[in-house]
């Protein structure tokens, strides 16, 4: 007799991750399918996955609207943002000073949209603000401004995305505990750790096939 393979008693296949972006208080990682997952910190939601509070010490799944995948992220000190292969931003966890952009300070445990109709190609997150570069090139910023860090010439805090002033063109923007610096790109695997990643997920299944054809006990 075969033993039963059912989801519970199968083995979990390893998660294979193309980009993962370390915060302050919690880290993400994006799978090679769009699915992006996070684990650490969650007091306001930086998780993603509908919950606040506490910590999760393995990776949850961040849940993002239906139909909706992930490109690339980046995790700040207590919030996340993700960009969809058609250049819409999404952020959530901790929104004091409208670090979010979504028009409000409320936090939020799941993905929202950022407010406006910015086409994104990059987005950092950092401490109390968020930055990213738009298909053409300019620069935006939201969120804490006390010290100017927006770039847009004042020093009040917005909670949508505000041009940078003096009409440059930006390849990349990175952002720091509260101040936008030069770019940082994500961490990617290489093309070898990518091949070991495959080679590890495709024996992960030949061992699970094994275990679930083994005659029970």
């Amino acid at each position: 007799m075969l033993a039963a393979c059912s989801e519970s008693t199968a083995p979990r296949p390893p998660l294979v991750f193309s980009v993962l972006s370390a915060g302050n208080g919690h880290a993400c990682g994006l799978t090679t399918d769009g699915a992006a997952y996070c684990w650490g910190f969650n007091e306001d939601g930086g998780l993603g996955n509908g919950t606040t509070g506490g910590i999760s010490t393995t990776p949850v799944a961040v849940s993002a609207p239906p139909g909706v995948s992930f490109s690339a992220l980046s995790a700040g000190t207590a919030h996340s943002c993700g960009l969809t292969a058609s250049h819409t931003a999404y952020c959530w966890g901790e929104n004091e000073s409208g670090q979010l952009g979504i028009g409000l300070k409320t936090d939020t445990a799941r993905p929202v949209p950022v407010t406006g109709s910015v086409p994104f190609l990059g987005v950092r997150a950092a401490s109390q603000l968020t930055c990213g570069v738009a298909t053409n090139g300019g620069a935006y910023c939201w969120g804490t401004n006390q010290a100017g860090q927006l770039g847009n010439g004042a020093t009040n805090e917005s909670l949508v995305p505000t041009p940078v002033a003096g009409g440059l063109s930006f390849e990349i923007v990175s952002a720091s505990f509260n101040t936008p610096a030069a770019s940082r790109p994500a961490l990617r695997p290489t093309a070898g750790e990518a091949t070991s990643a495959a080679s590890s997920a495709a024996a992960w299944a030949r061992t699970a096939r094994r275990r679930c054809r083994s005659p029970a006990a």
